[in-house]
């Protein structure tokens, strides 16, 4: 699998004890969206331009996070060796969107303007803060938009956002 056909919905992070279970933190919404995918993805070198199938069993439930493992982690060790990997499922298996939903995939890198038209940037990630998700905008200056309909006036996919935000807004 090529990741250019893929979707980042998750990271590996820390072990948890010892039989080779990581901690998974889900980009999804709510988190157990990501139990849907029977085949996650990962990438084979620093690269992630190839990607590897993996099957996961879910262990269980710690709070926002899942507890995960897949062969052949059976160690601490192994699953030290998985921390910081991003997760990747095929575009074309992600569920259908209602109107006014996104994926933050389709957000990235689009280009940010106010109401006047003055260019802000381009968004560089989302961060979910839990109340809300906040654009991070790169331009002359870093920009921390709240993806709220107060502050969001228009999406155009595949051209721009439209925010009510100000140039001297910033970090």
């Amino acid at each position: 699998m090529n990741a250019a056909e893929c979707v980042v919905v998750a990271t590996v992070g820390r072990p948890f004890g010892v039989r080779g279970w990581v901690h998974i933190h889900s980009h999804t919404d709510p988190p157990q969206n990501l139990t849907g995918f029977a085949v996650w993805y990962l990438p084979t070198d620093a690269r992630a331009n190839e990607l590897r199938a993996i099957e996961p069993r879910i262990q269980k439930q710690a709070g926002k996070r899942l507890i995960a493992t897949w062969e052949p982690m059976s160690s601490r060790d192994d699953a030290a060796r998985e921390t910081g990997r991003e997760i990747y499922v095929p575009l074309a298996e992600l569920p259908p969107l209602e109107l006014g939903e996104y994926y933050w995939n389709d957000l990235m890198g689009l280009e940010v303007v106010n109401r006047e038209g003055v260019r802000l940037g381009v968004v560089e990630r989302l961060v979910s803060t839990g109340p809300h998700d906040v654009l991070v905008i790169r331009g002359d200056r870093t920009h921390y938009v709240p993806f709220v309909a107060s502050y969001v006036d228009d999406v155009v996919m595949d051209q721009k956002i439209v925010v009510d935000w100000q140039e001297v807004w910033s970090e």
